[in-house]
């Protein structure tokens, strides 16, 4: 997610930040697509950033072999620490 060799497939988190703070200043028509935003070079810096940034966030992992422990395990944490990123939305 932060190496600065990563695309936009290995690095979601970070091109999230990025839309967000790219977003902040101009309106992202429905119809554009990641290859489109990462076309302009304000758009590669921000993701750029964005990776920086996510390198330098500190994380913390929890092991678990079960499966239904980690869904469960990730919602609960989700919905406890009330995570503004975590949306399910590729689950």
């Amino acid at each position: 997610h932060s190496r600065q060799s990563s695309d936009n497939y290995s690095a979601t988190f970070a091109l999230r930040l990025a839309k967000e703070e790219y977003g902040r200043n101009h309106v992202i028509p429905k119809s554009v697509t990641n290859k489109d935003l990462l076309s302009t070079s304000e758009f590669k810096l921000l993701f750029s950033q964005a990776k920086e940034r996510v390198a330098g966030m500190k994380i913390r992992a929890l092991k678990s072999e079960d499966q239904v422990e980690q869904t469960l395990l990730e919602i609960y944490a989700a919905l406890a620490l009330n995570t503004r990123y975590n949306d399910f939305s590729t689950h």
